[in-house]
């Protein structure tokens, strides 16, 4: 069964303003992460009737008026002014403890959001996202298991390199934590897939290079407009770190370096090769209006060689069986204005990001 993960990503408005947005067709998605979404309670925005999410999750969202309509019969995971996963409790089951015990998991641990290094007593570094929520689901059709979790990075340009770090520090933070799961879920034997979104508030090449001079002379780099404006003193080699992340040779997308997950790794599902430096005809790659950026992601992976997953459109390690690309040529193009963007993704999508997505097997 092919499951449909989808992030939609953070919304800026004003009182005044009242949003009536054009049904998009095609989004069904059985998982929607749907991250970062700032939406006064006083606009009144109509819904999408064909986003029908078994999985939505939400940052700072104000539901009654959200343009993504929640499962049939949802099920509310922690707060919704910060992160949260709503699920369709008919075809979802949260697990616990109690049942991770029962599969022979030792002193199973399932925090609800990402903890600092040193509250997960792996190290002393105190930074943990500013947002975020993690849970692992069981589908009752199948019973097999995913493994949830959406997150918001601190946002700054990369010139600010104090948030630079800060980002890598949430980044490695959050990584850990998967780590610690992935492990503690193959000491069992148990498997099970992975679906980490978001708002990484950050380009590629950043979590590759932070703000080195290596990231302002690559290629994507160079292709964002209005331009990058580098820093007046970068990140140092030294509080760069051991590597977090780097990019397919291949495929162009991010892949984040995770212990635990099957060949350590975790593959950027929701990349759309139109939007590559290079690619034929052109595509403007934004999910963030006002600039040509992506900086939100969906990644994928898998723990102890789960069956229920296959890879199908790439040949790198991800379990995906293909990107879902919901915004038309000409919306990203319009989007990406550095002075009508915002308006166009608003008006379009309720939000100043626009949603990325790819279908996964679970």
């Amino acid at each position: 069964m092919h499951t449909y993960i989808h992030a939609y990503i953070h919304a800026y408005m004003h009182a005044y303003i009242h949003i009536h947005p054009s049904i998009h067709p095609s989004i069904h998605p059985s998982i929607h992460l749907s991250i970062h979404t700032y939406i006064h309670p006083h606009i009144h925005t109509s819904t999408h009737p064909s986003i029908h999410p078994s999985i939505h999750t939400y940052i700072h969202a104000y539901i009654h008026i959200c343009v993504c309509a929640f499962p049939p019969r949802p099920q509310n995971n922690g707060s919704i002014t910060q992160a949260t996963i709503v699920f369709d409790r008919d075809e979802f089951v949260p697990v616990d403890a109690d049942e991770l015990a029962a599969a022979g998991v030792a002193r199973p641990v399932l925090p609800g959001m990402v903890r600092s290094m040193k509250d997960q007593g792996v190290g002393a570094e105190v930074a943990r996202p500013k947002s975020s929520c993690m849970l692992l689901l069981r589908r009752r059709a199948t019973s097999n298991l995913v493994f949830v979790a959406a997150v918001h990075l601190d946002s700054a340009p990369p010139s600010d390199t104090r948030k630079v770090l800060q980002r890598r520090r949430q980044l490695r933070a959050l990584l850990s934590e998967v780590s610690l799961v992935a492990e503690m879920l193959l000491q069992a034997g148990v498997t099970c897939a992975v679906a980490l979104g978001g708002d990484f508030n950050a380009t590629r090449e950043e979590f590759v290079y932070g703000n080195l001079p290596a990231f302002f002379e690559s290629s994507a780099t160079m292709m964002v407009r209005p331009p990058l404006r580098p820093p007046q003193e970068p990140l140092s080699v030294e509080a760069l770190g051991g590597a977090i992340a780097r990019i397919d040779a291949e495929t162009g997308g991010l892949v984040l370096l995770c212990n635990g997950v099957d060949r350590g790794e975790l593959v950027e599902a929701t990349l759309n090769p139109a939007e590559l430096p290079g690619a034929a005809g052109g595509r403007v790659g934004c999910t963030r209006a006002g600039r040509s950026v992506v900086i939100d992601f969906v990644f994928y992976g898998t723990v102890g060689g789960s069956q229920h997953a296959e890879l199908a459109a790439s040949s790198s390690s991800a379990a995906v069986s293909s990107v879902r690309v919901l915004a038309s040529d000409e919306e990203t193009r319009q989007a990406a204005d550095q002075g009508c963007g915002v308006r166009h993704a608003v008006l379009r999508w309720g939000s100043d990001h626009l949603p990325v997505a790819c279908d996964i097997r679970v």
